[in-house]
């Protein structure tokens, strides 16, 4: 299952946590995220059922990427140029089903402001639905 928060990193992360047999990853598209990311990953991370993070900076100009290379069980995936959110998002995507992930579902963005007289980016991440690796919201939940 993917959830999305929001040169490839050598950290390793543990396949032990996984949910009723699935592979838990969450995505990160981050732009920007310096101030938010670690609170973000903490959150994620505190649920205690995550397999693998991966966050995928979009050519940020702060320090995103060194933040994110220090986190344990963090893939870390950079965009020499700006791509948009939406590329971003089709590279986590691609990364995450490379990883093992089988489903997805979206809860919000890991970005920060954009550059200058772009529009502003949200900066937390909100809560996923649960979502069947068909894609379709889990029975009880309110869709993601």
């Amino acid at each position: 299952m993917i959830i999305e928060v929001a040169t490839l990193g050598a950290n390793t992360y543990s396949t032990t946590a996984m949910l009723n047999g699935q592979k838990i990853v969450v995505v990160m598209p981050a732009y920007n995220a310096a101030r938010t990311l670690q609170r973000t990953y903490d959150e994620v991370m505190g649920q205690r059922i995550v397999d693998l993070v991966i966050v995928v900076d979009d050519a940020s100009h702060d320090e995103t990427v060194a933040i994110a290379q220090t986190l344990p069980n963090v893939r870390v995936e950079v965009h020499p140029e700006n791509r948009g959110y939406g590329g971003n998002q089709k590279t986590c995507y691609r990364l995450a089903l490379a990883a093992g992930a089988e489903g997805t579902t979206s809860s919000g963005e890991t970005q920060s402001s954009g550059a200058a007289g772009a529009a502003p980016r949200g900066t937390a991440a909100e809560p996923a639905a649960p979502v069947t690796p068909s894609g379709g919201s889990a029975p009880g939940s309110s869709g993601g």
